[in-house]
């Protein structure tokens, strides 16, 4: 039985993660940067260091001139290379 709610819990977590990043690539996309930036920045503090999330990051920052949110993130993304 516990077996079953850990599979339930882990599904339900990756669902929700996954609409998260859906939702901040439309606000990306329709150029809501402080929304997109707010919801890349719960997405790379639960654990995703991905190129994609990064670099949206640093752009979300860097349009708001949240100049040194912005370099912080492109640091990190100029790392991965």
């Amino acid at each position: 039985m516990k077996n079953i709610l850990y599979i339930l819990i882990l599904l339900l977590s990756t669902a929700s993660f996954g609409q998260r990043k859906y939702a901040a690539d439309r606000y990306f996309k329709e150029f809501a940067y402080k929304k997109s930036g707010e919801l890349y920045q719960s997405i790379h503090d639960k654990g995703d260091d991905s190129y994609l999330v990064l670099s949206r990051l640093g752009d979300s920052h860097y349009f708001n001139f949240e100049l040194a949110k912005a370099e912080e993130n492109y640091k990190k993304l100029m790392s991965l290379h």
